[in-house]
């Protein structure tokens, strides 16, 4: 009887470890088929998505975390944008701290902080926000932008600093014009505009890899680099003249051609269609040629 017992164990014994093996199995995999269930049901729902992507994970710890970056960073949109969230989903945040959001919309909206970054654009050349960049941009408008931005990055190339070679080309090509040595394709404004948006690309990150290339290469070929570089380490906005003179005299614009042509295609999209689209185009256009058809739809 005890040998029968034994033996029957023995056949018995397989049978219960692969149930316990099955029964851990399925404490893993049986939630998340449950998961992945409920992500199937779901899949053309994208704010369903986003909202299960969020459960469990965005809690009190996690909003104020990232609220006090977004303050730190100075970015009280995106702040806000977390505090509404937070609501939206019930979760508790410390009233001082939304006051301190509410506080920091508030100040961002205000003139006396618009008059400031507007003024920072103006002077600066580097904007930050979309005030800023409306400084940026009437800068650029005149000779006044190209001297401050040739003079800031010619100042970074002369000592060292890593410059941008693209903003100080541009901005030495631009200074070429207002001294009067391009003459051809037409009148100089919609390429001086053209010009002007392409450094606002280039600062903003929306000049696209392979056009940013394609610039690259005609400045490089535009411009006489080493009398460049010393000619820039004495430009300074209180002596205008020397910097149009020094650029004049180190830029070779009848060797530039590609780029002007480019440069007054960004124009013409700018004349009809408006400062936003030309730069949406400077992103998404991979050519020249791109640029060009561009341009011609906007003039339909």
């Amino acid at each position: 009887m005890r040998d029968r017992a034994a033996a029957r164990r023995r056949l018995i014994a397989p049978a219960l470890l692969a149930v316990a093996v099955l029964a851990a199995t399925a404490v893993y995999v049986v939630p998340r088929g449950i998961e992945a269930g409920g992500l199937y049901v779901i899949t053309d729902r994208p704010v369903a998505i986003a909202s299960h992507a969020l459960d469990g994970k965005f809690d009190t710890a996690l909003a104020s975390r990232e609220i006090e970056d977004a303050l730190t960073a100075k970015d009280s949109d995106l702040a806000k944008s977390f505090v509404d969230l937070a609501a939206a989903r019930h979760v508790t945040l410390d009233p001082a701290l939304v006051a301190k959001v509410d506080a920091a919309v508030a100040n961002d909206a205000s003139f006396g902080h618009a008059a400031k970054n507007f003024g920072l654009g103006l002077v600066t050349g580097e904007p930050h926000d979309a005030v800023g960049m409306a400084g940026t941009v009437l800068g650029d408008l005149f000779v006044f932008g190209d001297i401050r931005d040739a003079a800031r990055e010619g100042t970074r190339l002369a000592t060292g600093e890593k410059a941008d070679t693209t903003i100080l080309g541009l901005a030495c090509v631009g200074l070429a014009i207002t001294a009067g040595t391009y003459v051809t394709f037409g009148a100089a404004a919609p390429v001086r505009a053209g010009l002007t948006l392409a450094k606002i690309a280039r600062k903003t990150g929306r000049l696209g890899g392979q056009l940013a290339d394609y610039v690259g290469r005609n400045l490089r070929r535009a411009i006489d680099w080493p009398q460049l570089k010393t000619a820039v380490a004495g430009m300074s906005l209180t002596q205008p003249q020397l910097a149009i003179r020094a650029a004049r005299d180190a830029v070779k614009v009848e060797r530039a051609g590609g780029l002007m042509r480019l440069a007054r295609d960004v124009g013409r999209v700018e004349a009809k269609a408006g400062t936003q689209a030309a730069l949406d185009s400077l992103k998404v256009a991979q050519s020249p040629r791109d640029m060009a058809r561009i341009a011609t739809l906007a003039e339909r």
